[in-house]
């Protein structure tokens, strides 16, 4: 295990905070600020949070409806879903879970109460 004195230095606090976080050795629960440290300074953090999602959603779905007229409802899904970026809101709940442990993502209907 390597010691490393940082006296005097003008190296961020986010630099600190990863220099000074325990050791993280799986099944342990690091702290939120460790791990937005790591995402944000470690060489491949960002790597390891965002490739496996970038490599899943590089995938072609395949959308079946059955008992429905199929290329219709498949077209309007397809078109549904492209004007609301549902990609774009699955890879970042999916990336904040990676970073921080837990995400969630809520879907609201205009005319329903949210209670």
């Amino acid at each position: 295990m390597a010691f490393v004195s940082v006296n005097a230095s003008s190296s961020g606090n986010a630099l600190n905070t990863l220099l000074s976080t325990a050791e993280i050795c799986p099944g342990d629960a690091p702290s939120y600020a460790a791990c937005k440290a790591v995402y944000e300074f470690h060489p491949v953090g960002q790597k390891m949070a965002e490739t496996p999602i970038r490599i899943a959603q590089s995938q072609a779905r395949e959308i079946a409806v059955p008992g429905s007229p199929e290329d219709l409802v498949r077209d309007a899904f397809l078109k549904e879903w492209l004007r609301i970026g549902a990609n774009r809101h699955i890879a970042n709940t999916m990336k904040l879970a990676r970073i921080y442990g837990i995400a969630s993502v809520a879907l609201l209907v205009d005319v329903e109460k949210t209670d």
